[in-house]
């Protein structure tokens, strides 16, 4: 059976595959293998498996294709008056969404799209902004305005890079009054990136660092600082696409530009953005020296964030030293989790603690709730460590109260992460009792967060932990 004419039949448009590979990961039994199928033959890759896996759905098509519609047109509905957009659009953005990012439930996927709707309305406003003298460039972004309002990304992106190419030409035939123009031409490339960076696939994150890159390359002549900002756009858009699609190579070039920025940068006169570009530094180095065990590129981090903090103290900028006591206790504890001894983790405890003397909970909730994870998880890895009841009941205790905050309804992606950490504290705390309290504790909090879960490493890691509690449970009540 030919599979473009079964989709057709089925009722699916020119995404068909794409389509697929998202929707039906909505629905509970389905996605897997075929979501994953779909998903390669989206990108070209048709094989035997996908082709069956079509032919079995065309059997029962007419009942799954009415689920699955009926689950999308309730969560758009919600969406929709939520965010006061239209339908059209949040469908627009569910095609966008590369197959691999399985969301467990429609709470993560809000999330997900929450965040791209919130860029897309700041966007917008941008755009509707724009006061362009010249006639084509008018119409060119009214273009990209009307298509943007429509969820037309491709075509939204491709009359921002038309009007930049128009304004490049322009700049080109003056001697006169260049930097006005070509400043204006880079801020249609930066819209370019900005919309490609709405559609949560890899291939859409690349061209958005390609086009921070023009952005800083047209400006570069005639303002320094302005292309300064543009590249460190790009690589922040390196370092998001390497951490979300598990791309080192990819945050190893965000790395080195973030490297190559930091060393134009003058300490004295650029001295906020030096800083905030040494956190993110910081976090792409975390991130890759976790992945592949490399302790060289944790400790480089410990040493820069040593280096802001004594630059950026609690007196002058108290929320940014916070800030940084977080991320340093983030690399301190990837460290430890590397390392045999516990001076590594008792000091990402320190930084954690120091961090929320600032991060309250009355002046940033989530960000306190955030480090409230992080302590709670770093006193779970010191007590299993230690074999100490106590920091294990004092890790539960971080987390439950990070859980305040942290509600499934507000921020179901976060909430999820932290009930499997809690779930790990649980565990521990079961394996040092002979009673079943904590291991039962520890099943619900696991079963809570694969609900929602939607990174396969986060799902996979979840379910082994569930697996061992629940074999536990079993040979204690034997």
């Amino acid at each position: 059976m030919n599979d473009n004419l079964v989709l057709k039949e089925a009722g699916w448009g020119e995404t068909a595959l794409q389509k697929l590979a998202i929707l039906l990961n909505l629905i509970p039994g389905v996605g897997g293998a075929v979501g994953t199928a779909a998903g390669s033959a989206a990108s070209g890759m048709m094989e035997d498996r996908f082709k069956e896996s079509i032919e079995n759905i065309a059997g029962q098509q007419d009942s799954l294709k009415q689920e699955i519609l009926e689950k999308l047109d309730k969560l758009a509905e919600l969406l929709s008056q939520k965010e006061n957009i239209s339908k059209d659009v949040i469908f627009a953005l569910l095609l966008t969404v590369d197959p691999n990012i399985k969301p467990g439930d429609k709470d993560a996927l809000l999330a997900i799209l929450a965040d791209k709707l919130r860029q897309l309305k700041e966007l917008q406003t941008t755009t509707k902004n724009l006061q362009s003298e010249d006639s084509e460039v008018k119409r060119l972004e009214q273009a990209a305005e009307k298509a943007l309002a429509e969820g037309r990304f491709d075509d939204a992106e491709n009359s921002f890079l038309q009007a930049k190419e128009r304004k490049n030409v322009f700049a080109a035939s003056l001697k006169e009054a260049q930097h006005e123009e070509l400043q204006s031409a880079a801020e249609s490339s930066a819209l370019a990136a900005r919309t490609a960076a709405l559609q949560l696939n890899p291939q859409s994150y690349r061209r958005a660092a390609e086009h921070y890159a023009e952005a800083a390359n047209i400006i570069a002549s005639v303002d320094a600082s302005i292309a300064l900002e543009y590249r460190e756009r790009q690589a922040n858009m390196l370092c998001q696409l390497g951490d979300k699609f598990n791309d080192n190579d990819v945050l190893h070039a965000a790395i080195g530009d973030y490297r190559t920025i930091l060393s134009v940068t003058d300490r004295v006169a650029h001295s906020e953005p030096r800083a905030r570009i040494q956190n993110n530094l910081c976090t792409a180095l975390s991130i890759l020296g976790e992945r592949e065990n490399r302790t060289e590129l944790l400790e480089e981090a410990v040493v820069i964030l040593c280096a802001v903090l004594e630059e950026h103290t609690r007196g002058r900028t108290p929320l940014d030293w916070a800030r940084t006591q977080n991320n340093r206790g983030v690399t301190l504890q990837a460290l430890g989790k590397l390392e045999n001894g516990t001076t590594r983790l008792e000091e990402a405890v320190t930084a954690y603690l120091a961090a929320l003397e600032e991060r309250t909970r009355e002046r940033v909730p989530l960000s306190w709730a955030s480090t409230q994870n992080n302590l709670g998880t770093a006193l779970s890895i010191l007590g299993e460590r230690k074999n100490e009841t106590k920091l294990l009941e004092e890790a539960v205790v971080a987390l439950r109260t990070a859980l305040e905050e942290r509600t499934r309804e507000r921020v179901p992606l976060d909430w999820a992460a932290t009930q499997s950490n809690l779930g790990n504290a649980l565990l521990a705390l079961g394996k040092h009792e002979s009673g079943t309290q904590h291991l039962e504790e520890a099943v619900t909090a696991y079963r809570a967060a694969l609900e929602v879960l939607s990174l396969p490493l986060e799902r996979h890691r979840a379910q082994v932990k569930l697996e061992e509690a629940l074999s536990l449970l079993k040979q204690r009540r034997s």
